[in-house]
C-alpha cells in the first residue's frame, strides 16, 4: 500500500471520530522524517483557533481507533495540529469560506497554458473556483485542483523616526 492509499484510509477512519469530538479534519500527511514515520493530522474547530488542549483531545481520541484499524504498516508518531497560516483548501466550502483571501493554487494540468495561480479568491460558481490574478478572472474546475493554500502575508509598517 502506498502513502496516498494509507492517507485516504486514515482519513476515512478518523474523520467521523474527529467530528464526534467537535472538530473537522482539514488534511492528513504520512511522511518519513529522517527515518521516523509521522502521521500528521490537521484539524479545525469552526472559526475558532485550535489550542494545544484541542490537539491533545483529538490525539487521545484517535490513538485507540488507529491501533484497532491497523492501517499503518510501520511504527509511527501521531501529531495533531492546526493547519497553520498557509491552510490547505480542499473542499468547495473552503473556497466559499475564504472568499476575499489571497491564495496559491496549482492545477493537475494546464488551463490555457497555466498551472500556477496566485491571487484573490473570488469564491465558487457551480463547480469552478473563481480567482482574480493580476486583474484577470479565472475559473478553475474543482476536478483539476491539485493543491491550494491560503497565502500568509506579513504587513510591513513604515515607522517614522521622530
Amino acid at each position: 500500500m502506498n502513502k496516498a492509499d494509507i492517507v485516504n484510509k486514515v482519513l476515512n477512519v478518523i474523520s467521523p471520530v474527529v467530528e464526534g469530538v467537535g472538530y473537522s479534519v482539514i488534511d492528513c500527511d504520512y511522511l518519513n522524517d529522517m527515518g521516523r514515520w509521522i502521521l500528521r493530522v490537521y484539524i479545525e474547530k469552526g472559526e475558532e483557533d485550535v489550542s494545544i488542549d484541542d490537539c491533545v483531545k483529538v490525539s487521545r481520541s484517535l490513538e485507540g481507533v488507529l491501533d484497532v484499524e491497523d492501517i499503518i504498516p510501520t511504527r509511527y508518531l501521531l501529531e495533531v495540529s492546526s493547519p497553520g497560516l498557509d491552510r490547505p483548501l480542499k473542499k468547495a466550502r473552503d473556497f466559499v469560506r475564504f472568499t476575499g483571501q489571497k491564495i496559491r493554487l496549482r492545477t493537475k494540468e494546464p488551463i490555457g497554458g497555466r498551472s500556477n495561480y496566485y491571487g484573490v479568491l473570488l469564491g465558487m460558481e457551480e463547480n469552478n473556483i473563481l480567482m482574480n490574478v493580476d486583474n484577470v478572472k479565472y475559473q478553475i474546475p474543482m476536478e483539476l485542483l491539485m493543491k491550494a493554500n491560503l497565502e500568509f502575508e506579513l504587513v510591513k509598517q513604515n515607522r517614522r523616526k521622530g
